[in-house]
């Protein structure tokens, strides 16, 4: 069911990114990668390894943390400047032009654990409910998936292209 309805917002926010070519742009790219997973244990996976490398991270096993590997990945594909994110999800907080009312495409960053503290996530934003705001990201329950997270977790939309 979670999936089902993941699926159709995921198209109807693709089909409403029209007004922002390039957005329309990320969402595509980082909807080509949907299903990438970790392959745990010993082995990386080669396409994670690949996320990393947009990072110049490239010693990086699939079992750091890597959705901010994910975002430079995507971003860096559609033509964007990555040269101020780090490894970290809250370095994407530093880029692009806050928004208050987020497009198809926009990065979303959220607290993970305590809002003080430094750990966080990030992905691309593709709507909202009440309470909670969808994201298509990398490392979301080890894979690359379209998942909600609540809305009191967001610190900050970005836009970046």
């Amino acid at each position: 069911m979670k999936t089902a309805i993941c699926s159709i917002l995921f198209a109807t926010m693709i089909s409403s990114a029209d007004a922002h070519v390039q957005s329309d742009n990320v969402l595509t790219i980082a909807k080509a990668e949907l299903g990438v997973r970790e392959l745990g244990g010993a082995q990386s996976n080669k396409r994670i390894q690949d996320y990393f490398a947009a990072l110049s991270a490239n010693s990086y096993s699939d079992s750091v943390p890597w959705c901010s590997a994910f975002a430079a990945f995507v971003v860096s594909k559609a033509g964007g400047d990555i040269s101020d994110v780090s490894l970290a999800a809250r370095s994407w907080l530093r880029v692009g032009t806050i928004v208050d009312q987020p497009s198809p495409g926009d990065i979303v960053v959220t607290w993970r654990q305590d809002p003080a503290s430094w750990q966080g996530h990030v992905g691309f934003y593709l709507g909202e409910t009440e309470t909670e705001v969808f994201l298509i990201g990398g490392n979301q329950d080890d894979q690359v998936s379209i998942a909600p997270y609540p809305k009191s977790r967001v610190l900050g939309y970005r836009r970046i292209l």
